[in-house]
């Protein structure tokens, strides 16, 4: 589990506004174009924490634990100046509003390091008392560098809650659902294919359609956006593009999206991080390949199956 992402929208606008007073944006960009762009790059940015000041989070663990388990708090920062071996100085609370509240490093318990070397992982194990009844988790933090380096945690993986060793084992579990649902369209494929093809053509068509579904996030993201037939990529991005591109594109995309796109269901990343994998994405790819897909395809295999001609009378002499 990570932090929620603030609340970007104003910070947005101010840089929007900026970029128009000051004529870093062209003329004919529309307001939304520049505010986007800018929207894509701060979702990349990072809470920061000057010395002496403080950042909270709340953490929405994806189910509750019991009191005996213990938790995995991981975080990586980076100095906002010094060296890249900087040893940053600071002090999380946990659970403040409540009890038990545990502080780390705790130098009146000798708990901690003083500090944390910027610029790599650190990590320590609490326990699951700390949580909310909701499965939420409180955490600050608190700059106490002495020598004014501010701390950054980037919003993407600047604080994760990890979860417990047993949950390992779910999450195998998870990803193996997965595999399943995605095999199971697979073979579907297969059979349907084999009601109107020859064995052979039938599991090369199926071949076709797991290797196209693996890359459809590859053609839809950067192969359609690079493909210039009718123009050229040397015009500024906010330029239409020519008739004839445009055409092409949506004819291409409405051809790969028959396909099932397999790179959307891929939490393999997720799950090496550590993160705690939910049913939801399991259960939304089991309705989406099996249950509808499958479904439809299965259904055509029966109708093409039952009225096939298996052979036909001729006559003798």
């Amino acid at each position: 589990a990570v932090p929620p992402l603030p609340d970007l929208r104003e910070w947005v606008k101010q840089e929007a506004r900026f970029a128009r007073e000051n004529n870093l944006a062209p003329a004919d960009w529309s307001d939304a174009w520049p505010e986007m762009k800018i929207h894509q790059r701060l979702q990349k940015a990072a809470w920061r924490v000057a010395p002496g000041e403080t950042v909270k989070w709340e953490i929405k663990l994806d189910k509750t634990l019991p009191p005996s388990e213990v938790i995995l708090i991981r975080f990586r920062h980076h100095g906002d100046k010094g060296a890249y071996d900087h040893i940053l100085k600071g002090q999380f609370v946990i659970n403040e509003s409540a009890q038990p509240v545990v502080n780390y490093p705790d130098p009146l318990r000798r708990i901690g390091p003083p500090g944390f070397q910027v610029g790599v992982p650190n990590s320590f194990m609490v326990s699951a008392r700390v949580l909310k009844p909701d499965g939420a988790l409180e955490l600050r933090y608190t700059n106490t560098d002495p020598d004014g380096v501010g701390a950054l945690f980037p919003f993407e993986d600047g604080v994760q809650i990890l979860y417990p060793s047993h949950g390992i084992g779910m999450n195998f579990l998870m990803i193996g659902g997965l595999m399943f649902s995605k095999l199971t369209l697979i073979a579907i494929v297969g059979i349907f294919a084999s009601t109107f093809m020859s064995f052979p053509v039938a599991v090369f068509f199926s071949l076709v359609v797991f290797v196209v579904g693996h890359l459809a996030s590859f053609i839809f993201t950067d192969l359609l956006k690079d493909l210039y037939l009718f123009g050229t990529s040397m015009v500024p991005p906010w330029m239409p593009l020519r008739a004839g591109d445009e055409i092409l594109r949506n004819l291409i995309a409405g051809f790969f999206s028959v396909f099932p796109n397999f790179a959307q269901y891929d939490l393999v990343p997720v799950m090496t991080d550590g993160i705690l994998i939910s049913y939801h994405p399991v259960l939304n790819c089991f309705v989406s390949f099996v249950v509808i897909r499958g479904g439809v395809l299965a259904v055509l295999a029966w109708y093409i199956y039952r009225r096939r001609e298996l052979a036909a009378l001729t006559p003798t002499t």
